[in-house]
């Protein structure tokens, strides 16, 4: 103890600069810490999740998850395999020892569900790992005084806002919530239909028919090659009002004859005939209030590794900028 006492006495120029290197390395640590809810771990689990239209749960059961939970049981180090069955989809759950490489299980699982992929029954089959730093670090919501549309505030939010916010420093992703997307309905006449002997999978299938992008192949001229694109695709209500799903009967006077031999003296029907067609808001996935009022939610994800207080705050002060340029819109 006392050698150290003659050291600080005789050397205080040495223990100084130690005290002020000591204070500079703190501080550049303090400052590159992260900041995280959950500690950075690799959850030995995997997700798959398929849809398959409308079938009823006991259907997807028994065609798709008994098959896939076979195959998953087969992947080595698996620990427990679980389901959950809805109405048009399913979710499997794939639980792994914790040495596993996940990166390995994940190749190995969607090798082995490559041939469910392929099925045409599967709408859509997704392989996920959850990670416990995937969660939202802010949720926003967004609304206006005047506009009640979700489906102009939704092309407010993905055109303006989120990619005024994806484009900070240690944003990964911005996703929405509670928007409505605009589509077109067609709405049938019963009566009608009966009354032109029309059902609806005939109307269903002259749109689809009709409704198509169709390849005519390529042209070379002069050493220029051409792609040649028959494009009929239907892209306003008119379009879909004229299009011809199908012939009714008239006096021989009365017909045009312009359709062919095969039409002659007959006379088209068009779809305003026997539907209503028009632009609407489609059924919300999911709704969003902020004190009553309906909202669109964007949930805002960082960086892996990345402090979270930093991202709080960058988009805290974005949102502030935002506000200022969009007056009425509320955060």
């Amino acid at each position: 103890m006392k050698s150290i006492i003659q050291f600080v006495v005789k050397n205080p120029v040495t223990l100084t600069m130690a005290i002020l290197a000591l204070l500079l390395l703190g501080k550049i640590s303090y400052d590159q810490l992260s900041v995280d809810l959950l500690p950075d771990l690799n959850n030995p689990r995997l997700f798959v999740e398929i849809t398959a239209g409308e079938n009823p749960p006991e259907e997807i059961e028994k065609q798709f998850v008994k098959n896939i939970e076979s195959m998953a049981m087969r992947q080595s180090d698996v620990r427990e395999v679980s389901s959950l069955i809805k109405a048009g989809s399913a979710r499997i759950t794939v639980e792994y020892a914790w040495s596993k490489d996940m990166n390995e299980a994940f190749l190995d699982l969607q090798k082995a569900m490559s041939p469910f992929a392929a099925n045409p029954d599967i709408t859509e089959l997704r392989i996920t790992q959850h990670d416990p730093n995937t969660s939202p670090v802010i949720l926003i919501a967004l609304s206006h005084q005047q506009v009640t549309d979700m489906a102009e505030l939704r092309r407010m939010a993905e055109s303006y806002i989120r990619n005024e916010l994806i484009r900070l420093e240690g944003v990964a992703e911005v996703a929405l919530s509670g928007q409505e997307a605009t589509s077109l309905f067609i709405y049938t006449d019963p009566y009608r239909l009966e009354a032109f002997g029309l059902t609806v999978d005939e109307i269903a299938s002259r749109i689809e028919s009709n409704n198509q992008s169709i390849s005519g192949g390529r042209v070379t001229e002069l050493g220029v090659r051409y792609l040649v694109k028959s494009n009929t695709r239907l892209a306003s209500v008119e379009d879909f009002e004229n299009l011809i799903v199908g012939y009714k009967a008239v006096d021989s006077q009365e017909a045009t004859g312009s359709s062919g031999a095969q039409n002659e003296g007959k006379a088209p029907i068009y779809l305003r005939e026997v539907a209503t067609v028009r632009f609407e808001n489609a059924e919300p996935e999911n709704i969003v209030r902020l004190n009553g009022e309906r909202s669109i939610g964007l949930s805002v994800y960082k960086e892996m590794r990345f402090n979270t207080v930093k991202v709080v705050d960058v988009v805290s002060e974005q949102l502030k900028s935002i506000q200022q340029a969009l007056p009425g819109y509320h955060f």
